[in-house]
Protein backbone atom coordinates (compact mmCIF):
# COMPACT_ATOMS: atom_id res chain seq x y z
CA UNK A 1 0.00 0.00 0.00
CA UNK A 2 1.89 3.05 -1.25
CA UNK A 3 -0.74 5.42 0.14
CA UNK A 4 -0.51 4.11 3.71
CA UNK A 5 -0.36 7.14 5.99
CA UNK A 6 1.00 7.55 9.52
CA UNK A 7 0.73 10.53 11.85
CA UNK A 8 2.81 11.13 14.98
CA UNK A 9 1.22 13.21 17.71
CA UNK A 10 3.17 14.80 20.54
CA UNK A 11 0.75 16.13 23.18
CA UNK A 12 1.51 19.47 24.85
CA UNK A 13 3.59 19.32 28.01
CA UNK A 14 4.27 22.98 29.01
CA UNK A 15 7.91 22.40 29.91
CA UNK A 16 10.81 24.78 29.39
CA UNK A 17 12.78 22.64 26.95
CA UNK A 18 11.23 22.67 23.49
CA UNK A 19 13.71 21.23 21.04
CA UNK A 20 12.69 18.81 18.32
CA UNK A 21 12.09 15.34 19.74
CA UNK A 22 14.80 13.31 18.06
CA UNK A 23 13.29 9.97 19.10
CA UNK A 24 10.25 10.73 16.96
CA UNK A 25 12.53 12.10 14.24
CA UNK A 26 14.33 8.77 14.03
CA UNK A 27 11.06 6.83 13.84
CA UNK A 28 9.77 9.09 11.07
CA UNK A 29 12.99 8.67 9.09
CA UNK A 30 12.89 4.87 9.37
CA UNK A 31 9.23 4.70 8.35
CA UNK A 32 9.73 7.05 5.39
CA UNK A 33 12.68 4.98 4.23
CA UNK A 34 10.27 2.06 3.98
CA UNK A 35 7.96 4.04 1.71
CA UNK A 36 5.38 5.28 4.22
CA UNK A 37 3.85 8.75 4.25
CA UNK A 38 4.37 10.39 7.66
CA UNK A 39 3.54 13.72 9.28
CA UNK A 40 4.25 15.07 12.78
CA UNK A 41 1.77 17.03 14.89
CA UNK A 42 3.57 18.64 17.82
CA UNK A 43 0.82 20.16 19.93
CA UNK A 44 3.29 22.10 22.07
CA UNK A 45 4.83 23.80 19.03
CA UNK A 46 1.37 24.49 17.60
CA UNK A 47 0.34 25.97 20.94
CA UNK A 48 3.34 28.29 20.79
CA UNK A 49 2.36 29.45 17.32
CA UNK A 50 -1.07 30.45 18.61
CA UNK A 51 0.26 31.82 21.90
CA UNK A 52 1.97 34.63 20.00
CA UNK A 53 -1.47 36.08 19.23
CA UNK A 54 -3.76 34.58 21.87
CA UNK A 55 -2.04 33.24 24.99
CA UNK A 56 -5.25 32.57 26.92
CA UNK A 57 -6.76 30.10 24.46
CA UNK A 58 -3.58 28.79 22.81
CA UNK A 59 -4.02 25.21 24.05
CA UNK A 60 -7.63 25.05 22.86
CA UNK A 61 -6.64 26.48 19.49
CA UNK A 62 -3.79 23.98 19.24
CA UNK A 63 -6.16 21.11 19.99
CA UNK A 64 -8.54 22.28 17.24
CA UNK A 65 -5.61 22.54 14.82
CA UNK A 66 -4.47 19.00 15.68
CA UNK A 67 -7.99 17.65 15.14
CA UNK A 68 -8.34 19.47 11.82
CA UNK A 69 -4.95 18.17 10.67
CA UNK A 70 -6.01 14.62 11.52
CA UNK A 71 -9.22 15.11 9.54
CA UNK A 72 -7.32 16.57 6.60
CA UNK A 73 -4.56 13.98 6.54
CA UNK A 74 -6.82 11.01 7.42
CA UNK A 75 -4.03 8.73 8.68
CA UNK A 76 -4.34 4.97 8.81
CA UNK A 77 -2.27 4.96 12.02
CA UNK A 78 -1.93 7.60 14.72
CA UNK A 79 1.15 7.20 16.96
CA UNK A 80 0.97 9.13 20.23
CA UNK A 81 4.27 9.75 22.03
CA UNK A 82 3.67 9.87 25.79
CA UNK A 83 5.99 10.94 28.57
CA UNK A 84 5.09 11.60 32.18
CA UNK A 85 4.96 15.37 31.79
CA UNK A 86 2.44 15.27 28.95
CA UNK A 87 0.42 12.34 30.30
CA UNK A 88 -2.75 14.27 31.16
CA UNK A 89 -2.79 15.97 27.77
CA UNK A 90 -2.06 12.67 26.05
CA UNK A 91 -5.12 11.07 27.66
CA UNK A 92 -7.21 14.07 26.63
CA UNK A 93 -6.29 13.73 22.98
CA UNK A 94 -6.49 9.92 23.04
CA UNK A 95 -10.05 10.04 24.36
CA UNK A 96 -11.10 12.50 21.69
CA UNK A 97 -9.46 10.72 18.77
CA UNK A 98 -10.72 7.32 19.85
CA UNK A 99 -14.28 8.62 20.04
CA UNK A 100 -14.25 10.68 16.85
CA UNK A 101 -11.87 8.67 14.65
CA UNK A 102 -12.66 5.04 15.50
CA UNK A 103 -11.33 3.88 12.13
CA UNK A 104 -7.76 5.00 12.95
CA UNK A 105 -5.43 2.38 14.41
CA UNK A 106 -4.10 3.94 17.64
CA UNK A 107 -0.53 3.26 18.74
CA UNK A 108 0.96 4.58 21.98
CA UNK A 109 4.62 4.67 22.95
CA UNK A 110 7.26 6.76 24.64
CA UNK A 111 8.94 6.77 28.08
CA UNK A 112 5.77 6.69 30.20
CA UNK A 113 4.22 3.84 28.24
CA UNK A 114 7.48 1.90 28.27
CA UNK A 115 7.84 2.11 32.06
CA UNK A 116 4.17 2.05 33.09
CA UNK A 117 2.44 -0.05 30.44
CA UNK A 118 0.73 -2.47 32.83
CA UNK A 119 -0.94 0.38 34.70
CA UNK A 120 -1.76 2.36 31.56
CA UNK A 121 -3.41 -0.63 29.90
CA UNK A 122 -5.38 -1.47 33.04
CA UNK A 123 -6.83 2.05 33.23
CA UNK A 124 -7.11 2.86 29.51
CA UNK A 125 -7.22 -0.34 27.46
CA UNK A 126 -10.07 1.09 25.39
CA UNK A 127 -7.96 4.03 24.15
CA UNK A 128 -5.38 2.21 22.03
CA UNK A 129 -4.86 -0.74 19.70
CA UNK A 130 -1.14 -1.38 20.27
CA UNK A 131 1.69 -0.12 22.44
CA UNK A 132 5.39 0.17 21.60
CA UNK A 133 7.54 -0.73 24.62
CA UNK A 134 11.07 0.70 24.49
CA UNK A 135 12.77 1.58 21.22
CA UNK A 136 10.45 1.46 18.24
CA UNK A 137 12.60 1.50 15.12
CA UNK A 138 12.28 -2.28 14.74
CA UNK A 139 8.99 -3.14 16.45
CA UNK A 140 6.91 -0.22 15.12
CA UNK A 141 8.08 -0.87 11.57
CA UNK A 142 7.08 -4.53 11.89
CA UNK A 143 3.68 -3.49 13.25
CA UNK A 144 3.15 -1.07 10.34
CA UNK A 145 4.11 -3.71 7.78
CA UNK A 146 1.55 -6.09 9.33
CA UNK A 147 -1.15 -3.41 9.27
CA UNK A 148 -0.46 -2.71 5.61
CA UNK A 149 -1.17 -6.39 4.95
CA UNK A 150 -4.36 -6.25 7.00
CA UNK A 151 -2.89 -8.05 10.04
CA UNK A 152 -4.04 -6.17 13.14
CA UNK A 153 -2.91 -8.56 15.83
CA UNK A 154 0.28 -10.62 15.66
CA UNK A 155 3.07 -11.43 18.08
CA UNK A 156 5.86 -8.86 17.64
CA UNK A 157 8.73 -8.37 20.07
CA UNK A 158 8.37 -4.96 21.69
CA UNK A 159 4.63 -4.64 20.91
CA UNK A 160 1.80 -5.06 23.43
CA UNK A 161 -1.90 -5.21 22.70
CA UNK A 162 -4.59 -4.28 25.24
CA UNK A 163 -5.52 -7.91 25.90
CA UNK A 164 -2.24 -9.77 25.47
CA UNK A 165 0.26 -8.58 28.05
CA UNK A 166 1.36 -12.15 28.78
CA UNK A 167 2.50 -12.61 25.17
CA UNK A 168 4.88 -9.66 25.28
CA UNK A 169 8.60 -10.20 24.68
CA UNK A 170 11.19 -7.40 24.71
CA UNK A 171 12.45 -6.12 21.38
CA UNK A 172 16.14 -6.54 20.67
CA UNK A 173 18.28 -3.43 20.97
CA UNK A 174 18.50 -1.26 17.87
CA UNK A 175 21.80 -0.97 16.03
CA UNK A 176 21.96 2.81 16.15
CA UNK A 177 24.67 2.92 13.49
CA UNK A 178 22.24 1.54 10.93
CA UNK A 179 19.65 4.26 11.49
CA UNK A 180 19.15 7.14 9.06
CA UNK A 181 19.54 10.66 10.39
CA UNK A 182 16.41 11.85 12.20
CA UNK A 183 13.82 13.56 10.01
CA UNK A 184 13.64 17.12 11.32
CA UNK A 185 11.76 18.60 8.40
CA UNK A 186 8.63 16.59 9.21
CA UNK A 187 8.13 18.76 12.29
CA UNK A 188 7.44 21.78 10.05
CA UNK A 189 5.44 20.37 7.15
CA UNK A 190 2.02 21.42 8.47
CA UNK A 191 2.92 25.13 8.72
CA UNK A 192 2.83 28.05 6.34
CA UNK A 193 5.93 30.25 6.08
CA UNK A 194 4.97 32.57 8.94
CA UNK A 195 3.98 29.73 11.25
CA UNK A 196 7.20 27.87 10.50
CA UNK A 197 9.27 30.78 11.79
CA UNK A 198 7.30 30.70 15.03
CA UNK A 199 7.67 26.92 15.33
CA UNK A 200 11.43 27.26 14.82
CA UNK A 201 11.42 29.89 17.55
CA UNK A 202 9.65 27.43 19.83
CA UNK A 203 12.29 24.76 19.24
CA UNK A 204 15.02 27.17 20.27
CA UNK A 205 13.44 27.98 23.65
CA UNK A 206 16.15 26.37 25.78
CA UNK A 207 18.36 28.05 28.35
CA UNK A 208 21.61 27.60 26.41
CA UNK A 209 20.16 29.33 23.34
CA UNK A 210 21.36 32.58 24.95
CA UNK A 211 24.97 31.46 25.08
CA UNK A 212 27.63 32.67 22.61
CA UNK A 213 27.35 30.71 19.39
CA UNK A 214 23.86 29.47 20.15
CA UNK A 215 21.95 32.75 19.79
CA UNK A 216 21.30 32.30 16.07
CA UNK A 217 19.78 28.86 16.28
CA UNK A 218 21.07 25.39 16.91
CA UNK A 219 20.28 21.74 16.25
CA UNK A 220 20.31 18.83 18.61
CA UNK A 221 21.88 15.51 17.74
CA UNK A 222 22.81 12.43 19.75
CA UNK A 223 26.15 10.71 20.12
CA UNK A 224 24.74 7.85 22.16
CA UNK A 225 21.68 6.26 23.64
CA UNK A 226 21.53 5.43 27.31
CA UNK A 227 23.72 6.07 30.31
CA UNK A 228 26.14 3.94 32.29
CA UNK A 229 25.19 5.68 35.55
CA UNK A 230 22.36 4.57 37.84
CA UNK A 231 21.30 7.77 39.58
CA UNK A 232 18.25 6.89 41.73
CA UNK A 233 16.29 9.94 40.53
CA UNK A 234 17.04 9.58 36.83
CA UNK A 235 14.69 8.05 34.25
CA UNK A 236 17.27 7.21 31.50
CA UNK A 237 18.64 4.48 33.78
CA UNK A 238 15.13 2.99 33.75
CA UNK A 239 14.30 3.45 30.07
CA UNK A 240 17.61 2.53 28.44
CA UNK A 241 18.17 -1.00 29.69
CA UNK A 242 19.59 -4.07 28.05
CA UNK A 243 16.61 -6.43 27.57
CA UNK A 244 18.87 -9.44 28.23
CA UNK A 245 20.15 -8.48 31.68
CA UNK A 246 17.99 -5.39 32.45
CA UNK A 247 21.06 -3.35 33.34
CA UNK A 248 21.48 0.29 32.25
CA UNK A 249 23.59 0.51 29.14
CA UNK A 250 24.93 3.05 26.67
CA UNK A 251 25.49 2.59 22.94
CA UNK A 252 27.74 5.10 21.18
CA UNK A 253 27.34 5.95 17.50
CA UNK A 254 30.28 5.86 15.15
CA UNK A 255 32.04 9.20 15.19
CA UNK A 256 32.15 9.36 11.39
CA UNK A 257 28.35 9.11 11.21
CA UNK A 258 27.96 11.83 13.83
CA UNK A 259 30.28 14.21 12.00
CA UNK A 260 28.49 13.39 8.73
CA UNK A 261 25.26 14.53 10.40
CA UNK A 262 26.92 17.68 11.76
CA UNK A 263 28.27 18.50 8.31
CA UNK A 264 24.83 18.05 6.79
CA UNK A 265 23.27 20.37 9.39
CA UNK A 266 25.96 23.02 8.86
CA UNK A 267 25.27 22.93 5.13
CA UNK A 268 21.65 23.84 5.92
CA UNK A 269 22.65 26.93 7.88
CA UNK A 270 22.80 25.53 11.41
CA UNK A 271 25.35 27.47 13.46
CA UNK A 272 25.64 25.42 16.64
CA UNK A 273 25.18 21.84 17.81
CA UNK A 274 24.01 20.50 21.15
CA UNK A 275 24.38 16.83 22.01
CA UNK A 276 21.18 15.55 23.56
CA UNK A 277 22.86 12.76 25.53
CA UNK A 278 22.59 11.97 29.24
CA UNK A 279 26.39 12.44 29.19
CA UNK A 280 28.78 12.90 26.26
CA UNK A 281 31.41 10.12 25.99
CA UNK A 282 35.01 11.31 26.24
CA UNK A 283 37.35 9.58 28.71
CA UNK A 284 34.90 6.72 29.11
CA UNK A 285 35.28 6.01 25.37
CA UNK A 286 38.53 7.56 24.19
CA UNK A 287 38.46 5.57 20.96
CA UNK A 288 35.24 7.36 20.05
CA UNK A 289 36.51 10.77 21.14
CA UNK A 290 39.78 10.49 19.22
CA UNK A 291 37.88 9.60 16.06
CA UNK A 292 35.37 12.40 16.66
CA UNK A 293 38.22 14.91 17.14
CA UNK A 294 40.10 13.65 14.07
CA UNK A 295 37.04 13.87 11.81
CA UNK A 296 36.23 17.46 12.80
CA UNK A 297 39.83 18.61 12.32
CA UNK A 298 40.29 16.68 9.09
CA UNK A 299 37.15 18.19 7.57
CA UNK A 300 38.04 21.64 8.96
CA UNK A 301 34.54 22.14 10.34
CA UNK A 302 33.92 25.41 12.16
CA UNK A 303 30.97 25.46 14.55
CA UNK A 304 30.14 25.94 18.19
CA UNK A 305 28.82 23.03 20.19
CA UNK A 306 27.99 21.85 23.68
CA UNK A 307 27.13 18.71 25.59
CA UNK A 308 26.42 17.46 29.10
CA UNK A 309 29.28 15.60 30.75
CA UNK A 310 30.28 13.76 33.89
CA UNK A 311 33.15 15.46 35.71
CA UNK A 312 35.15 12.25 35.35
CA UNK A 313 35.05 12.62 31.55
CA UNK A 314 37.36 15.64 31.33
CA UNK A 315 40.54 17.16 32.66
CA UNK A 316 42.38 20.39 31.85
CA UNK A 317 44.12 18.91 28.79
CA UNK A 318 40.85 17.49 27.45
CA UNK A 319 39.23 20.90 27.89
CA UNK A 320 42.00 22.45 25.81
CA UNK A 321 41.30 19.98 23.00
CA UNK A 322 37.56 20.54 23.28
CA UNK A 323 38.03 24.29 23.03
CA UNK A 324 39.96 23.87 19.78
CA UNK A 325 37.00 21.90 18.42
CA UNK A 326 34.59 24.80 19.08
CA UNK A 327 33.25 23.55 22.42
CA UNK A 328 31.57 26.51 24.16
CA UNK A 329 29.06 25.03 26.63
CA UNK A 330 28.71 22.14 29.03
CA UNK A 331 26.93 21.20 32.22
CA UNK A 332 27.23 18.46 34.79
CA UNK A 333 25.10 17.20 37.65
CA UNK A 334 26.36 18.73 40.88
CA UNK A 335 22.91 18.17 42.48
CA UNK A 336 23.86 19.48 45.95
CA UNK A 337 26.80 20.87 47.88
CA UNK A 338 26.63 18.18 50.58
CA UNK A 339 28.85 15.14 50.07
CA UNK A 340 26.31 12.94 51.83
CA UNK A 341 23.63 13.88 49.28
CA UNK A 342 25.99 13.26 46.39
CA UNK A 343 26.85 9.82 47.76
CA UNK A 344 23.17 8.96 48.16
CA UNK A 345 22.64 9.98 44.54
CA UNK A 346 25.67 7.93 43.44
CA UNK A 347 27.50 11.04 42.31
CA UNK A 348 31.22 11.60 42.62
CA UNK A 349 31.43 13.50 45.92
CA UNK A 350 34.41 15.62 44.89
CA UNK A 351 33.08 19.09 45.50
CA UNK A 352 36.39 20.84 44.91
CA UNK A 353 36.76 19.10 41.55
CA UNK A 354 33.31 20.36 40.59
CA UNK A 355 34.22 23.95 41.48
CA UNK A 356 37.56 23.63 39.74
CA UNK A 357 35.90 22.37 36.56
CA UNK A 358 33.71 25.47 36.37
CA UNK A 359 36.77 27.69 36.88
CA UNK A 360 38.85 25.76 34.33
CA UNK A 361 36.09 26.04 31.75
CA UNK A 362 35.72 29.76 32.38
CA UNK A 363 39.46 30.25 31.86
CA UNK A 364 39.10 28.66 28.42
CA UNK A 365 36.00 30.60 27.41
CA UNK A 366 33.67 27.64 27.95
CA UNK A 367 30.47 28.26 29.86
CA UNK A 368 30.02 25.46 32.39
CA UNK A 369 26.81 25.02 34.37
CA UNK A 370 26.02 22.92 37.39
CA UNK A 371 22.63 21.25 37.46
CA UNK A 372 21.40 21.74 41.02
CA UNK A 373 18.47 20.23 42.88
CA UNK A 374 16.39 21.83 45.59
CA UNK A 375 13.63 20.24 47.62
CA UNK A 376 15.57 17.07 48.40
CA UNK A 377 14.06 14.40 50.67
CA UNK A 378 13.83 15.70 54.24
CA UNK A 379 15.21 19.09 53.20
CA UNK A 380 13.69 21.92 55.25
CA UNK A 381 13.14 25.50 54.16
CA UNK A 382 16.22 26.55 56.13
CA UNK A 383 18.24 23.74 54.55
CA UNK A 384 17.26 24.96 51.09
CA UNK A 385 18.16 28.55 51.95
CA UNK A 386 21.58 27.43 53.19
CA UNK A 387 22.04 25.53 49.95
CA UNK A 388 21.19 28.62 47.90
CA UNK A 389 23.46 30.74 50.10
CA UNK A 390 26.33 28.33 49.33
CA UNK A 391 25.79 28.90 45.61
CA UNK A 392 25.96 32.67 46.00
CA UNK A 393 28.91 32.48 48.40
CA UNK A 394 30.87 30.62 45.73
CA UNK A 395 29.74 33.00 42.96
CA UNK A 396 27.99 30.21 41.09
CA UNK A 397 24.65 31.92 40.56
CA UNK A 398 25.52 32.51 36.91
CA UNK A 399 26.68 28.92 36.48
CA UNK A 400 23.74 27.10 38.00
CA UNK A 401 20.32 26.02 36.80
CA UNK A 402 17.79 24.47 39.10
CA UNK A 403 15.41 21.59 39.20
CA UNK A 404 13.07 20.52 41.95
CA UNK A 405 13.86 16.98 43.02
CA UNK A 406 11.31 14.87 41.17
CA UNK A 407 10.07 11.30 41.39
CA UNK A 408 9.79 9.69 37.98
CA UNK A 409 8.05 6.33 37.37
CA UNK A 410 9.95 3.14 38.21
CA UNK A 411 13.07 4.97 39.44
CA UNK A 412 14.65 4.02 42.74
CA UNK A 413 13.14 7.12 44.34
CA UNK A 414 9.70 5.99 43.17
CA UNK A 415 10.21 2.58 44.73
CA UNK A 416 11.61 4.03 47.94
CA UNK A 417 8.62 6.33 48.45
CA UNK A 418 5.97 3.90 47.15
CA UNK A 419 5.08 6.01 44.12
CA UNK A 420 3.59 3.41 41.83
CA UNK A 421 2.52 4.01 38.20
CA UNK A 422 -1.10 4.22 39.45
CA UNK A 423 -0.16 7.41 41.29
CA UNK A 424 0.17 9.30 37.98
CA UNK A 425 -3.34 8.49 36.77
CA UNK A 426 -5.74 11.46 36.60
CA UNK A 427 -8.42 9.46 38.42
CA UNK A 428 -6.02 8.53 41.24
CA UNK A 429 -6.80 10.43 44.46
CA UNK A 430 -3.62 12.46 44.70
CA UNK A 431 -4.83 14.57 47.62
CA UNK A 432 -5.21 11.58 49.91
CA UNK A 433 -1.89 10.19 48.72
CA UNK A 434 -0.19 13.51 49.46
CA UNK A 435 -1.57 13.46 52.99
CA UNK A 436 -0.34 9.93 53.68
CA UNK A 437 2.99 10.08 51.82
CA UNK A 438 4.13 13.64 52.54
CA UNK A 439 4.77 14.14 48.82
CA UNK A 440 3.33 16.81 46.54
CA UNK A 441 2.04 16.44 42.98
CA UNK A 442 2.63 19.39 40.62
CA UNK A 443 0.04 19.86 37.92
CA UNK A 444 1.10 21.09 34.49
CA UNK A 445 0.95 24.61 33.21
CA UNK A 446 1.98 26.81 36.16
CA UNK A 447 3.56 29.86 34.47
CA UNK A 448 5.22 31.04 37.70
CA UNK A 449 7.31 27.94 38.22
CA UNK A 450 7.83 26.16 34.91
CA UNK A 451 9.96 28.73 33.06
CA UNK A 452 12.32 28.87 36.06
CA UNK A 453 12.80 25.26 37.15
CA UNK A 454 13.35 22.17 35.05
CA UNK A 455 11.66 18.84 35.82
CA UNK A 456 8.65 20.22 37.64
CA UNK A 457 5.53 19.15 35.74
CA UNK A 458 3.22 16.21 36.10
CA UNK A 459 5.05 14.35 38.85
CA UNK A 460 5.72 14.17 42.60
CA UNK A 461 8.07 16.25 44.71
CA UNK A 462 9.19 16.52 48.33
CA UNK A 463 8.19 20.16 48.83
CA UNK A 464 4.92 21.95 48.04
CA UNK A 465 4.79 24.21 45.02
CA UNK A 466 4.28 27.24 47.25
CA UNK A 467 7.68 26.60 48.85
CA UNK A 468 9.32 26.17 45.46
CA UNK A 469 7.93 29.55 44.44
CA UNK A 470 9.13 31.10 47.71
CA UNK A 471 12.63 29.73 47.09
CA UNK A 472 12.57 31.17 43.59
CA UNK A 473 11.98 34.65 45.01
CA UNK A 474 14.56 34.05 47.73
CA UNK A 475 17.10 33.58 44.93
CA UNK A 476 16.08 36.86 43.35
CA UNK A 477 16.28 38.61 46.72
CA UNK A 478 19.77 37.15 47.11
CA UNK A 479 20.86 38.92 43.93
CA UNK A 480 20.06 36.49 41.14
CA UNK A 481 20.10 38.33 37.82
CA UNK A 482 19.87 37.34 34.19
CA UNK A 483 22.55 34.68 33.80
CA UNK A 484 23.11 35.56 30.18
CA UNK A 485 23.33 39.33 30.44
CA UNK A 486 26.01 40.15 27.84
CA UNK A 487 27.09 43.22 29.81
CA UNK A 488 28.62 40.86 32.36
CA UNK A 489 31.18 38.19 31.65
CA UNK A 490 30.13 34.57 31.61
Amino acid sequence: MNDFKIAFLLPAYFGSNHSIFLGVGYLVAVLKRKGNKVIVLDEDAIRWVYAKTDEQTSLQLAEVRVINEIKRYSPDVLCVSINTTNYTNALRILKYTRKNFPEIFMVVGGPHISTCYETFSAWHRNLFDAAVIGEGEISLCMLIENLKRGIHHASIAGICYPDTLTLYTPSKMVDINKLPFPDRESFFEIYNAEERLLAEENYNRVFYSHLPGFENGHARIVASRGCYNECPFCSPAVYWRNPKNFRPCRRVRKATFIVDEIEQLLSKGVKAIFFDDPTFPIKSDMKFFLEFEREILMRDLKFNWGAPICITEVDYKILDRLQKLGFTFTYFGLENYKASVQKNFRKNPNLMRCLRLIAECSAKGIHCDAAYQIGLPNESFDDIKRSIDWIFKNNLERNTFYSITAIWPKTELAKQYNVTPDCYEPEFNKKIFEQTSGLFFYEQGNPIIEPFYSNCSGTYHFIPMELAIEIKYYMFDSGLTNRFDKKRSL
